[in-house]
């Protein structure tokens, strides 16, 4: 059993990470004219303005949610019980219950004043923490470890993921421009 435990630890670790690495869809279809128009403009003058169309500018679920309903169900179908008291009443269908959870985690944060980026961030970083030690307790390791392992998943998770989109928008997670939060 440890080496089947062992076999399903690496693949969600590989599907966790081609999920995290995971462009936009491709579509096959020909390319609607408008939308390719409108990416050109948005090309040519990247600066012209704040509003970008970052996916953490709008409630989604993340490659950090998804690894932690993937690594949730693989935990119970290989024995383990979910301790997320938010869905832990489920049973066998937690991680089926995680998907709105987190949707509507996100929602609320954000029906309060949370920028959507900020929203996504924060329970996304909890989702990494909780796949990260889901893998490791799958991969036979002990609670405490685990735990260890999922907070260092989370740290850097949470670093990469901030630092990541004020690259790319010029924006702090609260929508701030990054000129007016550095210290010069």
């Amino acid at each position: 059993m440890p080496a089947a435990r062992t076999a399903t630890a690496a693949a969600l670790v590989a599907v966790l990470g081609l999920t995290a690495c995971a462009q936009a869809p491709r579509s096959r279809s020909a390319p609607d004219p408008a939308a390719v128009a409108e990416v050109t403009r948005a090309v040519q003058t990247p600066l012209a303005s704040t509003r970008s169309q970052d996916p953490l500018d709008r409630v989604r679920l993340g490659p950090a949610d998804i690894g932690d309903v993937g690594s949730t169900a693989a935990g119970i179908a290989s024995g383990f019980t979910e301790a997320n008291p938010l869905v832990s009443w489920a049973g066998g269908g937690a991680p089926l219950m995680l998907i709105p959870v987190k949707y509507a985690a996100k929602k609320a944060l954000v029906s309060i004043g949370t920028k959507p980026a900020r929203a996504n961030w924060t329970v996304e970083t909890a989702g990494m923490f909780a796949a990260c030690n889901n893998i490791a307790l799958l991969a036979g390791g002990v609670p405490p470890a685990a735990i260890g392992i999922g907070a260092v998943c989370a740290i850097a998770f949470s670093q990469n993921s901030r630092n990541g989109y004020e690259r790319r928008t010029g924006r702090t997670l609260d929508g701030a421009p990054l000129a007016q939060t550095r210290v010069q």
